[in-house]
């Protein structure tokens, strides 16, 4: 029942990735505009690579659900479901 519940989190924390592609060309999009330097690009650059922090929470739930710390686990892995949650909660009211 944990690691259903763990998998069923995971996978609303993956739905994020899904518009990825998007949101990278709009990442790049932004970073080339004219009049930007590297510290108005770092937010840009830093969102670039959320799937890879999603990823590494994921891996991270699992090795703590391996050594018994469920609550760890599903503390990991709910910050990509959280994020995911709200941004369609801000889509939705836009």
């Amino acid at each position: 029942m944990k690691r259903s519940g763990l998998i069923l989190l995971q996978a609303v924390g993956a739905i994020s990735i899904l518009p990825y592609p998007f949101i990278l060309l709009a990442n790049i999009m932004s970073i080339a505009a004219p009049g930007h330097n590297f510290a108005n690009s770092l937010p840009w650059i830093l969102l670039s690579f959320y799937p890879l922090v999603w990823i590494a929470l994921d891996i991270f739930a699992w090795r703590a659900m391996a050594r018994g710390a469920v609550g760890l686990a599903f503390g990991l892995s709910s910050v990509p479901a959280a994020a995911t949650i709200l941004a369609a909660g801000i889509f939705g009211f836009s």
